[in-house]
């Protein structure tokens, strides 16, 4: 999986206008990927949210789904945000941009790439992947671009949709593989389906594709990132170069 370098500002992440805080769900942190977890999970809390910010340049405003996720030992915090790229010339649907906090206290080393996403239906359900490239950004900062072909994008949204789980295999910096699991539950579902009628359908680009089944991130198909993504990851990342 190519990593490309970035000289990128998070800041935002931090700096959402204060809202009602919505009912938390849960979020569990398992040992090990999608083909083995064992033990006990680490149970924390999720919280969604919607926001609207402006497009660029002026553009329309648009919906963007965050959540912030909490674990508290080890002490793993995850905010993250869900966005509609509206770009025509976009080689990706939607985009999920992801920083994990507290780097101080990360344990193992901090993560430092994202392996999967994935939705599921129950806890104890094996995932079902999200179809997209995961490109690193910095340690602990990752950006997930959904693939914008047309019958890939049905697939993804009707996984957000329907799925109640949405699984991150995260690896950390001394190997270590584990799996976050964060319940949309109903707070979760209201944000999605909220933000999902608000997008409209997303035909996706005219492409063919052989059937996907899901499995890992797939990797770009060359060394230059999505030319591409949404108004906020623009405004906030300086410039995207080649390694």
């Amino acid at each position: 999986m190519p990593t490309w370098s970035v000289a990128s500002n998070f800041s935002w992440l931090s700096l959402w206008p204060s809202q009602a805080a919505p009912q938390p769900e849960r979020a569990l942190l398992f040992e090990g990927g999608p083909s083995g977890r064992t033990g006990k999970p680490i149970e924390g809390k999720t919280t969604w949210r919607t926001r609207t910010e402006p497009g660029s340049s002026g553009g329309k405003a648009d919906t963007v789904v965050t959540l912030d996720v909490q674990i508290p030992d080890p002490p793993i915090a995850l905010t993250a945000t869900i966005s509609r790229v509206s770009d025509a010339g976009s080689s990706m649907s939607h985009l999920l941009e992801m920083q994990f906090g507290r780097p101080q206290d990360a344990p193992f080393g901090g993560v430092s790439r994202l392996s999967s996403i994935s939705m599921k239906g129950a806890e104890t359900e094996s995932g079902e992947s999200l179809v997209g490239t995961s490109i690193n950004i910095a340690p602990g900062q990752f950006m997930f671009g959904l693939l914008g072909v047309q019958d890939v994008v049905q697939q993804n949204v009707a996984r957000l949709r329907t799925q109640n789980w949405l699984d991150f295999t995260i690896i950390f910096g001394n190997g270590a593989a584990y799996t976050l699991s964060v319940e949309k539950g109903a707070s979760g579902t209201k944000v999605i389906n909220e933000a999902l009628a608000k997008w409209g359908a997303v035909s996706g680009r005219d492409r063919k594709r052989r059937p996907v089944t899901g499995g890992r991130a797939r990797a770009a198909p060359a060394a230059k990132p999505p030319a591409s993504f949404s108004p906020r990851a623009r405004r906030n990342r300086d410039r995207v170069a080649r390694p």
